[in-house]
C-alpha cells in the first residue's frame, strides 16, 4: 500500500525530543517498513499547532492521498488537538478512499470502523483537546508568574515598564508611562470614552513613548492589555 507520512510539532519550545519531526518521520518509515507499506512522500509542519486549520503540510497530506492508500502518523493528535479538525481531516481522507493509522498502535481509521473504535477515536479527541486547552492555562500562568516577578518577557517590555540597566533580564517600572496607566486604569473604571481618556492624558502631560500625542486608538489597545499583562502604579 502507498503511504503518505505526516509530522507536527507544535510552536512550544520546549519540545519533547521523542516527538520531535525527525523521530516521528523515523517511526512511521519504520512502521512503513514493517509491514510493507511503500512510502510516496513526507509532508510536515514545524511550529504549528494542532488546533490550526491553516496548515500547508497537513493539507498537502490530505491532496496527496488516494484511493487505497494510507496516511501515517506517529499519534493521532499530530493530525489535529480540536475534534472539528480531526473529524474534517477523517472525511477528507475517507472520501477519497484512503485509510488514516497509527503508527504508535492508537488504530486505525478506515469507512467501515466499527462503532466502539469511533467512540474510542471521539475520547482520544476530546482528550487531546482537554490536554491542549491545558497546556495553552499552564503557559498563560507562567507568564503571569514571570510578569510577577518583573522578569523581561521579550526584547521590548510592555507599557509602563522599561528594561533594568543593572540587570537586563529583568524589567523596572517607568515612572512616565505609569502615570498614564494610572489616569487611564482611573478614567476607564469610570466609564470615560477612549477619546476623552486621550484629551486628559494630553492635558496632564502624559507622554507614550517620549512623545505627547495621544490618540483614542492608543488608549483603546493599551485598556485591552490591562487584563491580561502586568501593570504597576508606582
Amino acid at each position: 500500500m502507498k503511504a503518505i507520512i505526516y509530522a507536527r510539532v507544535s510552536p512550544r519550545k520546549e519540545l519533547d525530543k521523542t516527538e520531535s519531526i525527525e523521530n516521528q518521520i523515523d517511526y512511521c518509515a519504520d512502521f512503513c517498513e514493517k509491514h510493507g507499506h511503500d512510502i510516496e512522500c513526507v509532508y510536515t509542519d514545524v511550529g504549528k499547532s494542532g488546533a490550526d486549520i491553516n496548515r500547508e503540510g497537513l493539507w498537502g497530506a490530505i491532496d496527496a492521498l488516494k484511493r487505497n492508500s494510507l496516511l501515517v502518523v506517529y499519534k493521532f493528535d499530530r493530525l489535529a488537538r480540536d475534534g472539528f479538525i480531526a473529524f474534517d481531516v477523517q472525511q477528507h481522507a475517507l472520501n477519497v478512499g484512503a485509510n488514516i493509522i497509527s503508527a504508535s498502535g492508537e488504530g486505525e481509521i478506515t469507512a467501515n470502523l466499527d462503532p466502539g473504535e469511533k467512540f474510542k477515536l471521539t475520547i482520544m479527541y476530546a482528550f487531546s483537546e482537554y490536554e491542549r486547552a491545558k497546556t495553552a492555562q499552564r503557559t498563560s500562568m507562567g507568564m503571569k508568574a514571570r510578569q510577577a516577578r518583573l522578569q523581561k518577557m521579550s526584547s521590548r517590555p510592555p507599557f509602563g515598564f522599561k528594561i533594568d540597566n543593572n540587570d537586563m533580564s529583568r524589567i523596572v517600572p517607568n515612572k512616565d508611562e505609569q502615570k498614564a496607566l494610572s489616569i487611564i486604569r482611573t478614567m476607564n473604571e469610570a466609564g470615560k470614552s477612549y477619546g476623552k481618556i486621550a484629551m486628559e492624558l494630553e492635558k496632564k502631560g502624559a507622554t507614550i513613548g517620549g512623545r505627547p500625542k495621544w490618540y483614542r486608538t492608543t488608549v483603546k489597545r493599551i485598556v485591552e492589555r490591562l487584563s491580561d499583562r502586568l501593570y504597576l502604579t508606582v
